[in-house]
């Protein structure tokens, strides 16, 4: 009776880990949304409010933007401010470590030149920028969902595996 508990904790719990093995894809799709989410927030902010830069990013519901706001002191601009928190953000157990190479090349695509032109340039960079995380995060979701049932299966073939050998 103690054998078949154990193996039954053992196949439970090594399908849960598979699971939570995938777990990076599910975060990343959730960071495109929300980014994309507060940049269409942040358009009508910075374009039909005409509010500075970092009063607009600090007003952000995304802890990303409002961190980016924060970051951003007098004489920096969007682009320095993103470079550096960027580069802290993007290690292991950040906001950003879920994020690909092109994730972050679509984000920087956002943030370079963010408030230092005109109107119709800003409009063009924020509606490129949208546009190129909403494909990032469709491809972040489809990925999420294939790895989630790779390594939940995985997990679960290797719970039964040592599970056969407990038996």
């Amino acid at each position: 009776m103690i054998r078949l508990v154990m193996t039954g904790a053992i196949v439970v719990g090594c399908t849960m880990a598979g699971r939570a093995l995938s777990s990076g894809q599910t975060r990343r799709a959730r960071l495109l949304t929300d980014v994309m989410d507060a940049a269409q927030i942040l358009r009508v902010h910075m374009l039909d409010r005409l509010l500075p830069v970092n009063a607009a990013l600090s007003m952000s519901a995304s802890p990303l933007l409002r961190k980016l706001g924060q970051e951003m002191v007098p004489g920096k601009c969007a682009s320095d401010a993103w470079n550096a928190l960027s580069a802290r953000e993007h290690r292991h157990g950040g906001l950003l470590d879920s994020m690909t190479g092109s994730d972050m090349a679509a984000l920087s695509m956002l943030f370079d030149g963010l408030g230092e032109s005109g109107r119709v340039e800003q409009e063009k960079r924020f509606q490129a920028a949208i546009r190129e995380m909403g494909r990032l995060e469709e491809e972040a979701r489809r990925s999420g969902s294939e790895s989630a049932r790779l390594y939940t299966t995985l997990g679960m073939l290797t719970g039964l595996a040592l599970a056969v050998g407990v038996l």
